[in-house]
């Protein structure tokens, strides 16, 4: 019984060495590129009550590398914007004398120009 010649066995094994090599490349290109960039997450929301007024805090943090510029926190009936969130940092977005929420869960977004926006919900007793 005859095997396989050496030049098919060597052209067999380039082929599977390059074929590691570029999955590989494609993994690790796109878990680096996950976090470059601005990437946004709302780390906490929390929403009290007290007098008939609500308040809210919501945590935004830029996990990615750039500095995030104008970046607006919107709820149900209530709009926050600041000017920057720098690369690795947070911002509380404080937001006083909510009048017009009612009680529940409340969805909250957090974008900027030319960044997909976070989003998470905060309950409102």
């Amino acid at each position: 019984m005859k095997g396989i010649s050496t030049v098919v066995a060597t052209i067999l094994m380039l082929m599977i060495t390059i074929a590691l090599a570029g999955t590989a490349y494609m993994y690790i290109n796109g878990v680096f590129t996950s976090k470059t960039g601005i990437v946004l997450s709302i780390a906490s929301a929390d929403c009290s009550m007290s007098g008939g007024t609500y308040t809210a805090l919501v945590l935004v943090r830029n996990d990615g590398t750039l500095t995030a510029s104008s970046v607006t926190v919107t709820a149900t009936n209530f709009n926050e914007t600041i000017t920057s969130i720098n690369s690795g940092a947070g911002f509380t977005f404080p937001i006083r004398n909510i009048t017009t929420v009612t009680a529940g869960y409340i969805k909250v977004t957090a974008s900027a120009t030319g960044v997909s926006s976070a989003t998470g919900n905060m309950f409102c007793p």
